[in-house]
C-alpha cells in the first residue's frame, strides 16, 4: 500500500470510529430520556435528537447525567464526568480540524515536513496579526491513535450510560479511573 493509500485509509478508519462513538453517544441519550424501553417514547426522543451534529448530542448526555444523578452521585464523580467530557472535547476538535482542515500530501514544491505521512493546513485569521496559517504534520500512527481513542471513549460513553441506568454499575468515581494526565479508563472489576 501507497504512503498516500495509507493515509486515506487511516482518515477512514477514524472517521467511521468517530461515526460509531457519535451514534453510541446519541443512544444513550435516548436510553437516558426514556429508561422504560417503549418504542414509542423512544421514538419521540429520536424525533428530537437526530440530526444533531456531536457536540449537541455530547451537551445532551452530560446534561442529563447531572440532571438524573444530581443527588446520588458525589463531587468526585462529577468531577470524573469533567475530565470524560475534556477527553470527548479534545476528540471533537480533532475530528472537525481532519474534516475541515485542507489536507496535502506532499507537492514538489512544498514536500511534506520530515517524518510525515501527510500534512493538515489551517487558515485563518488574527485581529492582531491578519491572516494566518497553521501547519500541522500528521502521520498515519496519528490517525491510529485518533481511532484508538474514539472506540475507547465510546466504550466510556456506554460504562456511563449503565451507570446513570443501573445503580448497581457504581458510579463514575467507583468504576472509571482519570490519570494525572487526564486520561481516563474503566477499572477493571475488583479494583477499588
Amino acid at each position: 500500500m501507497s504512503r498516500v493509500d495509507a493515509v486515506h485509509c487511516a482518515i477512514g478508519r477514524f472517521v467511521v470510529a468517530f461515526s460509531h462513538f457519535h451514534s453510541t453517544t446519541e443512544l444513550m441519550v435516548v436510553h437516558l430520556l426514556c429508561p422504560s424501553g417503549k418504542e414509542v417514547d423512544q421514538k419521540r426522543a429520536w424525533a428530537v435528537i437526530s440530526g444533531n451534529t456531536t457536540q449537541p448530542i455530547v451537551d445532551s448526555l452530560f446534561s442529563l447525567c447531572h440532571e438524573i444523578k444530581r443527588h446520588d452521585w458525589s463531587d468526585a464523580d462529577f468531577q470524573v464526568l469533567t475530565s470524560v467530557r475534556k477527553a470527548i472535547q479534545g476528540l471533537i476538535n480533532e475530528r472537525n480540524r481532519i474534516a475541515h482542515d485542507v489536507w496535502s500530501l506532499g507537492h514538489p514544491n512544498r514536500p511534506l515536513p520530515e517524518g510525515s505521512d501527510a500534512e493538515r493546513v489551517r487558515f485563518g485569521r488574527s485581529p492582531s496579526k491578519g491572516a494566518v496559517v497553521t501547519d500541522n504534520p500528521v502521520t498515519t500512527e496519528d490517525l491510529h491513535v485518533l481511532t484508538e481513542t474514539a472506540d475507547h471513549l465510546r466504550g466510556i460513553v456506554r460504562h456511563i450510560g449503565a451507570m446513570v441506568l443501573s445503580p448497581s454499575v457504581g458510579t463514575p468515581s467507583q468504576g472509571l479511573e482519570v490519570d494525572a494526565d487526564g486520561n481516563v479508563r474503566i477499572k477493571e472489576s475488583g479494583e477499588a
